[in-house]
């Protein structure tokens, strides 16, 4: 990983918060997706608040957070997420393993 965020526990909470917008991120749930202690995103969450990158709704007893989408370097920031933790980066860390020989042999198998 580039050395672009504080943490990796960081990158990964804006990569779920900005990738995954369609999800009503909780305290809780980013816990329990990224298996870190709630007392560990708190202080990060706390951080994105206070740089504005992040908005917190209170719902009950919860808190929703969300994205700052009107953040000047929100554009520029889910394109590094998305390159470091989207779909092509998760695709080529799990057949990262697959021999090369493999995918040369499938390629030729295909032209032929």
């Amino acid at each position: 990983m580039v050395p672009l965020f504080r943490t990796r526990t960081q990158a990964e909470l804006l990569a779920a918060v900005y990738l995954r917008r369609e999800r009503h991120w909780t305290l809780a749930s980013l816990s329990r997706e990224l298996n870190t202690s709630p007392s560990t995103l708190h202080a990060e969450v706390k951080r994105l608040e206070e740089a504005e990158l992040i908005t917190a709704t209170e719902v009950g007893r919860s808190r929703i957070l969300e994205p700052n989408l009107k953040h000047p370097v929100s554009k520029p920031l889910i394109e590094i997420l998305s390159y470091m933790y989207g779909p092509q980066a998760i695709i080529a860390e799990e057949f990262a393993d697959i021999p090369r020989a493999f995918w040369d042999h499938a390629t030729q198998a295909k032209r032929t």
